[in-house]
């Protein structure tokens, strides 16, 4: 099929109807593009009108579906999730998504294309409000193919601790104006591939704003830098319990030694208190003046002096 408009419905205002380009062959386009399968909503009053059975119509009578590789419906904001659901099941080839500014959108439409168009290369959901990291998620356990993801204005507020180990192919990402305040250590990993990335806009904290306008390879290394201050506090607070273990060891020592020594001194006071009132007795006998010993409560030998 050569290039060309085709029109494929006659809803809308007048007789103008609503024109699509597509093409199902190899080609030139005048724009660039170099696909085999090609759909895009020219015009941008057409834009306006395209409704869901619009697209159901031209994927089902106008195009070869299993053919399409590229789809762009962008600022079509009257196409729903039943739009995308249809061109999970019926564009198998499907390698570009563009439905930016598709605020009817939501995490169901983006969830199904990724679960079930595994050659997906290239998403872009920007200014979907309702698409949320629960589509974020499915699209990184997903989408290992992608090369570039486009989610500016979302409702994004983190992003999966893995997303950069699974996503190792990366080259662009637009994360800019969603909600997201910490960037997990796998985006370090993307450091010798995506070279366009874009995150003004969040509140980020962790690393922080002046580490991450540097790049991956900031990133990365703001990440090892906190595993090693974290290894060093953590056998900073190892070798303190330990100091801390030893000290209480030797107090419970010393107060086992002092108890030993208060119960020997006990015992020799019983004793000696025993003999020197024999000792007395005999005194108060024969009526001679004696010096003995005896024990303090604390331990100490004081001379008692008993003279009868």
């Amino acid at each position: 099929m050569d290039n060309r408009e085709e029109e494929v419905s006659r809803e809308g205002e007048g007789e103008e109807g609503i024109y699509v380009y597509y093409r199902t062959e190899r080609g030139n386009h005048p724009r660039g593009w170099n696909k085999v399968g090609f759909l895009w909503i020219v015009s941008s009053d057409d834009r306006k009108k395209l409704r869901d059975n619009n697209v159901l119509d031209i994927l089902n009578n106008d195009v070869n579906a299993d053919a399409i590789t590229t789809i762009s419906l962008m600022y079509c904001r009257g196409i729903t999730n039943a739009t995308l659901m249809c061109i999970a099941d019926k564009c198998t080839q499907l390698e570009t998504l563009r439905v930016d500014g598709c605020d009817m959108i939501s995490d169901a439409g983006i969830t199904d294309v990724a679960k079930k168009n595994n050659k997906l290369r290239n998403l872009n959901y920007s200014y979907c409000t309702r698409v949320t990291d629960a589509a974020l998620e499915v699209i990184t356990n997903e989408c290992q193919q992608l090369e570039g993801l486009y989610a500016n204005g979302c409702g994004h507020s983190k992003l999966p601790f893995d997303f950069g180990t699974k996503l190792p192919n990366l080259t662009g990402l637009d994360l800019r104006n969603n909600n997201i305040s910490i960037l997990p250590e796998s985006l370090g990993q993307l450091a010798d591939k995506c070279k366009d990335f874009r995150i003004s806009g969040n509140p980020l904290q962790q690393p922080p704003p002046e580490i991450v306008e540097r790049g991956f390879r900031a990133i990365a290394r703001y990440y090892q830098d906190l595993q090693n201050d974290q290894k060093k506090a953590k056998k900073k607070r190892q070798e303190q319990r330990r100091k801390e273990a030893a000290e209480k060891e030797k107090i419970l020592e010393e107060e086992a030694a002092e108890r030993k020594r208060f119960l020997e001194r006990e015992k020799e006071r019983k004793a000696f208190t025993f003999t020197t009132k024999q000792k007395e007795e005999i005194i108060q006998e024969d009526g001679t003046a004696l010096n003995f010993y005896w024990l303090s409560d604390d331990g100490r030998e004081k001379v008692r002096d008993n003279m009868i």
